[in-house]
């Protein structure tokens, strides 16, 4: 008996069963998005000690909006607390680009779409908004919010800002502006891999626009809409230039078809 005729009398193999499958294909998946995120959690943990290696400069870099005005501790571990802060505000702007980077990458065999280049792209991108959104906190939010609540010292009445305070009124700026401009990016990712479309980012308009200033009276702890306006305005603009980002996606598409 030849050897085909061998294989053709051998009963056929038993197929897997495709719930076990689906199974290990499930824990495939969680032990890619386990090295992901292991990989973020490395180069977040490597940031935060460069952060300390330059926490002299960032140190400087955090205080120049007080204008030389010097904070104090309550606590004897009040100056770690500082910088341990200051070193976990640098890490998570290195890292942010970097987390953005490898969910799109997690995702990126389930959808066609999602090419290396956009990965690379994407990358690229998200660094640069976390830099514009940075630069905007420092530069317009913080001075504008500190001027607002130096006019209510006076000559009885002067201001003694913790060190605890003064980085968590820093952190809330900063990384909420580093995570908001990304918002451009978000969308246009979002409309590749799912059914956005520009109708129905407009029809939602209105409920951003409305979350926008709710978002902005959270974030700013000064009461006036002046402050919550130059965080709720540069987020509408945002939203609505992530809404022409979809709008030329679209419009590419159907010309490629």
């Amino acid at each position: 008996m030849t050897t085909k005729q061998t294989a053709k009398n051998q009963p056929p193999s038993p197929r897997k069963n495709p719930a076990s499958l689906r199974q290990q294909t499930f824990e495939e998946h969680l032990q890619e998005l386990y090295r992901r995120l292991v990989i973020v959690a490395l180069v977040f943990v490597a940031a935060c000690v460069v952060g300390y290696a330059l926490r002299e400069q960032l140190q400087a870099f955090l205080l120049h909006p007080l204008n030389e005005q010097s904070l104090v501790y309550t606590s004897p571990a009040g100056g770690l607390n500082f910088v341990i802060k200051i070193c976990l505000l640098f890490g998570f702007l290195v890292a942010l680009p970097l987390l953005i980077y490898q969910i799109l990458a997690f995702i990126k065999p389930a959808h066609h779409a999602i090419s290396r280049r956009l990965l690379y792209t994407t990358l690229l991108l998200s660094s640069l908004l976390a830099f514009m959104g940075v630069a905007f906190a420092y530069y317009v939010i913080l001075p504008a919010s500190l001027n607002f609540l130096e006019q209510f010292a006076t000559e009885s009445i002067q201001s003694l800002i913790t060190t605890d305070e003064y980085i968590s009124f820093v952190l809330l700026y900063i990384c909420g502006l580093a995570a908001i401009f990304q918002l451009p990016l978000v969308m246009s990712l979002a409309a590749r891999i799912t059914d956005v479309s520009v109708r129905s980012l407009f029809k939602a308009s209105g409920y951003f626009i409305l979350g926008s200033f709710i978002f902005g009276a959270i974030i700013t702890p000064t009461p006036d809409p002046i402050n919550q306006s130059l965080i709720a305005g540069p987020t509408i603009l945002l939203y609505f230039l992530g809404v022409f980002v979809v709008y030329i996606q679209s419009r590419k598409r159907v010309a490629r078809h």
